[in-house]
């Protein structure tokens, strides 16, 4: 009678692989002591990041803007922030004259190589999210898009391009003045921007001859502001930024 009303297991299952059924009285206790970096704090730190992205058609990465880049790189100490391999796709001429602070020299033309396109950081980076993460840029991101879907292709999917390229930095006064090595060149505006310049500048009549323009207003990118404030400011962005504020 007794073995009867025993339960049948039969002996493929696995006990001890069967979690116990959840609380929802207790699913937002958080526990007061730090353990130090699990996967459930990197989890939720990716998932604020993912906040912070674009996506846009036939494109196989994801685009993170240069404040978002900042805040992860300022974070790079916190256990809860995963690390982030800064890969500048120029030339080694162009490297050497002026980089991102961090970032490591990784050439496009290298991409085209048969065999192992790959440098020891990439492979030692590849598809570990949310624990680590790959970003690409270069001046204009025109590369970077080249490269964020060969990195794809070839089974790398933790790859972020940054939004602009480095102009994105150049154009920011503190970002410039803080992550940026070397000789800063000149901004490079984009083919849009140029070709609306240009048609504006046709359009508007000739100034007189020996009067100068006077400068109306100033630059954003110029305006001088507190680097505490703005640290954060960026900070604060990563954990209450909306996917709507892409657009």
């Amino acid at each position: 009678m007794y073995n009867n009303r025993m339960k049948k297991v039969s002996i493929g299952d696995d006990l001890s692989r069967k979690r116990p059924p959840e609380s929802k009285k207790y699913a937002n206790v958080k526990a007061l002591t730090n353990t130090g970096k699990t996967i459930t704090k990197a989890a939720m730190s990716w998932e604020e990041l993912n906040l912070n992205v674009r996506y846009r058609k036939n494109e196989h990465f994801r685009r993170i803007r240069a404040e978002t880049l900042v805040s992860l790189l300022q974070a790079e100490d916190d256990e809860d922030s995963p690390e982030v391999l800064l890969l500048d796709l120029r030339t080694s001429e162009e490297y050497d004259s002026c980089h991102v602070r961090g970032a490591v020299n990784f050439p496009k033309s290298m991409l085209s190589r048969a065999m192992n396109p790959f440098i020891p950081e990439i492979l030692e980076f590849c598809n570990r999210e949310p624990q680590k993460i790959i970003v690409l840029y270069d001046i204009k991101e025109r590369q970077s898009v080249a490269a964020g879907n060969i990195f794809f292709e070839k089974g790398i999917d933790n790859v972020f391009v940054l939004s602009k390229g480095m102009n994105s930095l150049i154009q920011d006064k503190f970002l410039c003045e803080n992550l940026l090595i070397g000789d800063v060149p000149l901004p490079v505006p984009s083919s849009r921007a140029s070709s609306v310049a240009s048609t504006r500048a046709s359009s508007r009549a000739p100034s007189v001859m020996g009067t100068p323009r006077k400068q109306v207003g100033t630059p954003r990118a110029l305006q001088p502001y507190d680097t505490k404030v703005k640290i954060k400011l960026l900070s604060s962005s990563l954990r209450k930024s909306k996917p709507s504020s892409w657009h």
